[in-house]
């Protein structure tokens, strides 16, 4: 198990929808950034993914759009999925998506009005915004393929893909409540 040699340091994740690469860190809260080195496995570990296949790298404004949300998310959920739910590969982690600045924004925009801000506010408050269904979507998270071919291309709904191996390596070493930043 990986995750045994890492369980003194934080993991910051960093997704380049740009590049469709996802970049795994490491840092001591003791010590600062760190470059980790452990028998076959260093940090920091880098990720071919797959992303939104909306034609722009704007962010995710509404359900549907194709797009992959930017900005800063955490990990609120981790699965190891079962046979029926494999069409999104083996592991899935959950995103702390809309954020308080998805939902200003789109309260901004007109995609939703203020009783809905006010109710994914609250949700989001009170850690529910893995169960709130919005129109700005949900559900977003990063999770594995049986088709590695679409990994590296503009090919999901919205979330981040990585091949089952990545994925899998990947649950291992990190926790709940590491933070996920997405940028262009």
């Amino acid at each position: 198990m990986i995750y045994k040699y890492y369980k003194n340091y934080r993991f910051i994740i960093s997704v380049s929808l740009a590049k469709r690469k996802l970049v795994l860190r490491a840092y001591s809260p003791r010590y600062g950034q760190n470059l980790l080195k452990r028998s076959n496995f260093s940090l920091p570990k880098r990720y071919k993914i797959a992303i939104g296949r909306a034609q722009d790298h704007l962010s995710k404004i509404r359900e549907g759009d194709c797009r992959t949300p930017i900005g800063e998310y955490w990990i609120c959920e981790k699965l190891i999925l079962s046979e029926k739910m494999r069409h999104l590969g083996s592991r899935w982690f959950r995103l702390t998506y809309p954020n308080l600045k998805d939902i200003r924004n789109a309260l901004k925009n007109g995609v939703i009005n203020i009783t809905e801000a006010k109710r994914l506010r609250g949700g989001y408050r009170r850690n529910l915004f893995k169960r709130i269904e919005t129109p700005l979507g949900y559900g977003i998270g990063i999770h594995g393929t049986r088709d590695n071919k679409s990994v590296g291309k503009k090919s999901t709904d919205g979330c981040l893909r990585m091949t089952n191996l990545d994925v899998e390596e990947l649950f291992e070493i990190v926790p709940l409540g590491t933070k996920v930043i997405i940028h262009q």
